[in-house]
């Protein structure tokens, strides 16, 4: 078994838009047992900006699944166990 190195990669979208009042956000791409093998640092103005950052990403990685963080609180998680919608756990809301 492979595994990947760890090292932060900025998406081209967030180098040409940041700013101050940007949010700081890491995507982490998890494999079929549910373990981080990569991630893209996102920088975004909010949570559904970065929400629809991080679906991009996923739909062109070759990972089955993701979580988008933003510090130590989850923005949303798709893939293995949450079909096609993310599921927020911040405030327990299920809508983004």
């Amino acid at each position: 078994m492979t595994f990947e190195t760890l090292e932060p990669r900025k998406s081209p979208k967030a180098d040409a838009r940041s700013t101050a009042a940007n949010k700081s956000y890491r995507c982490y791409f998890t494999d079929v047992d549910d373990r981080i093998r990569s991630y893209e640092q996102i920088e975004c103005e909010n949570d559904a900006e970065a929400t629809l950052e991080a679906q991009r990403l996923l739909a062109a990685s070759r990972f089955p699944s993701a979580e988008l963080w933003q510090g130590s609180r989850i923005v949303g998680r798709w893939g293995n166990t949450d079909a096609a919608s993310p599921r927020r756990q911040a405030n327990g809301d299920s809508s983004i």
